[in-house]
């Protein structure tokens, strides 16, 4: 959960390393694990988590493992975990220098939204606004209501 709860690209990569120290030779109860996450802020990070580890065959996971978590959340539809795995890929493992537009601060505002415990439409649908930030979004709302 402290994973997913903010985005740090220098020191991102230890929950991850972790989760494939403990997955690794493991036999976890993945039944209880479930039950464990289910409907609460924990399943969409450890969905996001394992998803990526299993992408990158990292770790040896059960499909059904992955399916009941992507059940178990409703912020990471499709497009979300590929932005959110694409931000783990550039800044944790790549170590990719920020941007402009996407500023240490940006980039936590965005996994932020993405990770929300909203619909994953609704997620993305407040990514442009996490970007700008509340005072900035509104201001070129504004800007572009009254000039357009």
């Amino acid at each position: 959960m402290h994973w997913g709860r903010r985005f740090r690209g220098r020191g991102g990569l230890f929950a991850p390393l972790d989760a494939i120290v403990l997955l690794r030779g493991r036999r976890l109860a993945w039944d209880r694990v479930l039950d464990w996450v289910r409907d609460t802020p924990a399943a969409a990070p450890l969905y996001l988590l394992l998803s990526y580890l299993d992408r990158r065959g990292l770790v040896p996971l059960a499909s059904e493992v992955l399916r009941a978590l992507r059940a178990s959340q409703r912020g990471l539809g499709p497009l979300n975990l590929r932005v959110a795995h694409a931000l783990v890929d550039r800044y944790m493992v790549d170590g990719q220098r920020f941007g402009r537009l996407l500023a240490p601060r940006g980039v936590r505002r965005l996994w932020q939204t993405l990770l929300a415990p909203r619909s994953a439409t609704g997620n993305l649908l407040r990514v442009p606004g996490a970007l700008l930030g509340p005072g900035r979004w509104r201001a070129a709302g504004t800007a572009l209501t009254r000039s357009g």
